[in-house]
């Protein structure tokens, strides 16, 4: 029956063809291919309609919509295009009066955006401050709802004068006065000069029995001199509290420099003056301003009430029922938001902490959050024992006397220290000693960037005599008064656990970024690549000639081993998503992704030799024979091979799968091992002895081999996965989710503070050429004080901390690229900023353009970070780095202190990456091209060894002394030197050197070529490992035999070996 199958299939396929020999044989191939085909593999050789079929094309369609998800454009796109979206969101509170209304309430900075905008009227919550008034709180003339109580010629003598401009600016207390020349009052009691503040001559003043100090000023740029002493005299004025009107009368002479200040208290004598003096006098009235406006304080969050009368100082409670119904009486309640006014300055520090988080996937979002969390919770925890053990920091409030300096109270500086405890020296040894625990430590470098950063925002306030430490009120503490909300370090951390939650949901909403889609995604792409790498290799080297093809095969197995290492990472971030997020079963989803992808990684390893075969084969010999006789063979285990991998794959991270599937699965072992034996069968014919003709084929042939035997292997644990994914469930998915979290808690400490590696050459290099460069600029932040420089200004070392790498070699153009990052991180925002600033606040374009511009800058260069390979980095440190400049409160105009800080950050960021730049070239032991031949030279040592040194083990020597542990430890470390060969190649090419001085251009080609070949001698190697390794099942050719069983192994291997090679060497072969 099967005879007569086959002929009417041959018959029906190769109809008409006689005539074409090639193409004949070919149709033979395909018949005989089809009668050997299995279950799977005939859904790839010809189409179907049955249950199998369709269900197979669901996986397939369900792959390719994951593909087309995570791993093209418009993934990075998409997931740029909602994470801008989010930022502009979460910003709106530092950019928007509604926002900000709702967020931080009725604060002191909203009623300055108020008054900004001419809108000071609109502010209700006001109170009648009589303390400056001659009113009392009893007179009938007083209205409270403005607090105004003076009678129609008082307030037109008053409205008609003249006013400063920087009335709100000055401070008055409760009083605003005005000025016109030639006004003099009378019956004075109180006059003083008012001189020039450099010092001049001026005779001693005294009025009725008492002697005033004279008041020194400084010229106002733009007025003339008299009006600059007039102003003084007015503005002492307002201070005075029994001062109703002033007179300011001008001296000037060849020693004085200035004139006399009155003060009255009945505005109603005015003194006749001729007409040749009215321009020494000026003179003005002043009015009682008890209209007062309060507001919620900077540590207010919540509802509050008013318990004082409307002519007292408010008196604010929080708001709760008893009180009765929250209602909208301005004088009665206050809403002081969600969160402290003193925390909108660090709630940019939410979207940064996005920015610098989100990556990849949830998984990876998460481990990224986790390590900015650590870092900033150590930082808080070293700034808050600090305060514990001085209250006060290095607030000081006198400069440091003879005496002082003669008892030894005050150091350099200057200062008194208001804590007699205070150390100046102790508290240096915590700033550095904390930078260099945090870097000679094992932390992974998120944890080093977030942690050393907000170290030196905290340290630098704590240790600047200006700010010190300020200690709160009772009421304004949290966690049973152990903390004050208003404190800086207490925002910094909240604002970051916010901006981790934020962060894990913008990779979750509108659409989850999962690591477990991404790897299933990635190992589907994988599968595919190997799947058509195998097809098209067969089918070459059952062919007849050599052809270009070959280049074809050799492109692809070259980008599919370029590819394979972000698998890894992605299955190592899907812990992040088991552990704090997810069940059990994404667990068992996660183990099982992940022994598919060790199996994938032996047969990608496999693949370099592969890849020799097909560009090395000739075409002569008995080519043809082996072939016409294993061809349809290879061809049917190959599409059987490739299918049951896929449906491995759906099984593996899909929860169900039906029976007809499970069927096929095990029908599909069952074939392929039968298919093992016939096709050993097939080459015993037609290889019956050992043959250098074709050891090609032969090597084409256990590849093909050791596919099949992996993918069976890992198909006869898909009922086991299927059975374990029903006993997950309630309190035992908890308990897993437990000891998974503790288990990688304590594994990330061990790594962090145990583990040997911290005292490797490189790691102590990258913690001393870090640390210098950081001690460099925090010195210089405490004593420059000139030009751009500001004494105690953290920018210097936190800009160098938030640009900590490992980088081992060169690290000149990654400074650059940091380099331009911050730079237009700081100039791009002050651009959009100034070109927003012609709309005014409350205009629709406005509030909807710059929410579209704070979209659109973050989309742009996140997708400029997720995808460039070259400006990846620039594309993080822009958009990170211009979140603090975007998202500030509006305004209509930008002063000049805006611009002068800017540039003040722009040249010591410039001089921060100069002083790295200097460092790294000064610590740096060799050039990358002097490192990259000495990974070369000990690539080559642990394969072949070093002639002088006989005892030690290189691969050959391991090969030849039958020692398989030390051949899989020489490989390894081969391994690992051809991957840091790779990463320092770029920077040892010739155009990316920027003096090349007199050294001979690096023949970077003749590296390239020599490390591919060292790969082809690792990849021949690998063969004989498995070969020779014993062969236990779903276990990586990688793992490392106990040393009894090697040594048994390579014992037979060698064996093997040698008499294969004296095979090859008799004559005639």
């Amino acid at each position: 029956m099967a005879e007569r199958l086959q002929a009417s299939v041959s018959s029906l396929l190769c109809n008409d063809l006689e005539e074409d020999r090639s193409a004949l044989d070919h149709c033979t191939a395909a018949a005989s291919a089809l009668k050997l085909a299995g279950p799977l593999g005939r859904l790839s050789l010809k189409s179907g309609t049955n249950k199998l079929h369709r269900e197979f094309v669901q996986i397939k369609q369900l792959t390719t919509a994951y593909h087309a998800r995570h791993h093209t454009f418009w993934s990075k796109c998409s997931l740029a295009f909602w994470l801008g979206f989010w930022v502009a969101l979460l910003g709106l509170p530092n950019y928007n009066f509604s926002a900000r209304m709702m967020i931080y309430g009725e604060t002191e900075g909203t009623l300055e955006l108020l008054k900004a905008e001419g809108k000071h009227e609109d502010w209700k919550h006001t109170w009648c401050n009589l303390s400056a008034s001659e009113y009392q709180s009893t007179d009938p003339e007083l209205d409270t709802a403005d607090c105004s109580a003076a009678n129609e010629i008082e307030t037109i003598d008053f409205e008609s004068q003249a006013f400063l401009e920087n009335i709100s600016e000055r401070g008055t207390a409760g009083k605003t006065c005005g000025y016109r020349p030639g006004r003099r009052y009378m019956d004075d009691y109180k006059r003083f000069w008012v001189v020039d503040e450099e010092g001049s001559y001026f005779p001693r003043l005294e009025y009725k029995g008492n002697t005033y100090k004279a008041l020194p000023t400084k010229a106002r740029n733009g007025s003339a001199p008299g009006m600059t002493f007039a102003a003084a005299c007015l503005e002492a004025c307002e201070q005075a509290a029994n001062c109703s009107c002033w007179t300011f009368e001008v001296r000037r002479g060849s020693l004085i420099n200035g004139g006399i200040c009155y003060f009255f208290t009945d505005p109603s004598k005015v003194a006749r003056i001729r007409l040749h003096e009215w321009q020494q006098w000026i003179g003005g009235v002043c009015q009682a301003q008890a209209k007062q406006d309060f507001f919620c304080a900077d540590f207010m969050y919540g509802r509050y009430h008013n318990f004082a009368p409307a002519t007292q100082l408010p008196n604010l409670h929080s708001w709760n029922s008893s009180l009765g119904d929250w209602s909208s009486d301005s004088r009665a309640n206050l809403y002081c938001g969600i969160l402290p006014e003193s925390w909108a300055a660090t709630w940019p520090n939410v979207v940064q902490m996005i920015i610098f988080s989100v990556y990849g996937g949830t998984g990876t979002t998460v481990r990224l959050c986790w390590q900015g969390f650590i870092g900033t919770s150590a930082a808080c925890l070293n700034v808050f024992v600090m305060q514990f053990i001085y209250p006060e920091g290095a607030l000081a409030q006198r400069p440091c006397t003879l005496e002082d300096r003669a008892s030894q109270r005050c150091l350099a500086r200057d200062v008194t220290y208001n804590d007699p405890n205070y150390n100046p020296y102790l508290v240096w040894l915590d700033l550095l000693g904390f930078v260099f625990v945090i870097l000679f430590s094992n932390s992974e470098v998120n944890t080093m960037k977030f942690g050393l950063s907000w170290h030196f925002f905290f340290m630098m306030d704590f240790m600047n005599p200006t700010k010190g430490h300020h200690c709160c009120a009772a009421g304004e503490r949290v966690f049973y008064g152990l903390i004050c909300v208003e404190e800086y370090w207490f925002a910094a951390w909240f604002t970051t656990v916010f901006g981790c939650v934020f962060a894990v949901l913008a990779t979750l909403l509108p659409y989850q970024w999962l690591e477990s889609r991404s790897a299933y995604s990635g190992l589907c792409a994988s599968l595919n690549s190997v799947s058509r790498i195998w097809e098209e290799s067969i089918h070459y080297i059952c062919g007849r000639e050599q052809s270009t093809k070959r280049f074809h095969v050799e492109a692809l197995i070259d980008g599919t081993i370029a590819d394979s290492p972000p698998l890894a990472t992605h299955l190592k971030a899907m812990w992040w998503e088991v552990a704090l997020i997810f069940t059990c079963q994404s667990e068992q989803v996660m183990n099982q992704l992940t022994q598919i992808q060790e199996n994938l990684c032996d047969v990608i390893d496999i693949l370099p030799a592969l890849k020799s075969c097909v560009i090395n084969e000739d075409f002569t010999g008995g080519h043809n024979d082996f072939c016409q006789q294993l061809g349809p063979h290879m061809k049917s285990m190959v599409a059987e091979c490739t299918s049951l991998a896929q449906l491995c794959l759906a099984a593996a991270y899909q929860r169900r799968m039906s029976s007809t599937l499970r069927k096929a699965i095990s029908d599909s072992v069952e074939h392929l091992d039968d298919l093992q034996m016939l096709m050993v069968d097939a080459y015993v014919r037609a290889c019956p002895t050992a043959s250098r003709d074709l050891a090609d084929e032969t090597i084409v042939l256990f590849a093909l081999s050791f596919l099949a035997r992996k993918v069976t292997d890992l198909a006869r644990l898909v009922p086991e996965w299927h059975s374990s994914a029903r006993g997950c469930c309630g309190h035992l998915a908890l308990t897993r989710r437990l000891s998974l979290i503790c288990r990688g808690a304590c594994k990330g400490f061990r790594g962090t503070w145990l583990d040997g590696s911290i005292f490797r050459d490189g790691h102590l290099r990258f913690a001393l050429r870090n640390f210098v460069a950081i001690t460099v600029v925090t010195v210089a932040s405490v004593h420059f004080n000139q030009f751009v420089f500001a004494m105690y200004s953290p920018i210097m070392p936190a800009t160098l901390s938030l640009l900590v790498s490992r980088y081992q070699s060169s690290a000149f153009t990654n400074n650059v690229h940091r380099l331009l990052g911050v730079l237009l991180g700081k100039v791009l925002p002050l651009l959009i900023v100034s070109g927003f600033a012609q709309l005014a606040c409350h205009s629709h374009l406005r509030i909807y353009g710059y929410f579209a511009a704070v979209w659109a800058y973050v989309s742009l260069f996140m997708y400029m970070y997720f995808t460039s390979a070259q400006w990846s980095l620039v594309g993080c440190l822009i958009a990170g780095f211009g979140v603090y400049p975007l998202l500030v409160p509006c305004s209509s105009t930008l002063s000049p202190d805006v611009y002068k800080t800017r540039y003040s950050e722009l040249g010591q960021m410039t001089f921060a990456v100069c002083v790295q730049i200097l460092v790294d070239s000064l610590l740096r032991s060799h050039p990358p091209r002097d490192m990259c031949t000495y990974q070369v030279k000990k690539i080559c040592t642990a394969l072949f060894g070093e002639p002088a040194d006989e005892d030690k083990i290189s691969a050959m020597r391991a090969l030849f002394r039958s020692d398989l542990s030390a051949l899989q430890t020489s490989l390894a470390e081969a391994e690992k030197r051809i991957r840091k060969a790779r990463m320092l190649a770029d920077e040892a090419d010739p155009k990316v050197i920027v003096a090349p001085g007199l050294n001979t251009p690096f023949k970077i080609n003749l590296l390239t070529s020599a490390l591919n070949e060292l790969v082809d001698t690792l990849s021949q190697f690998n063969l004989v490992i498995i070969g020779t390794k014993a062969w236990k099942v779903n276990e990586s050719v990688r793992e490392n035999e106990d040393a009894a069983s090697a040594s048994r192994l390579a014992d037979e291997a060698g064996s093997d070996l040698r008499r294969f090679d004296g095979l090859t060497r008799s004559p005639g072969r």
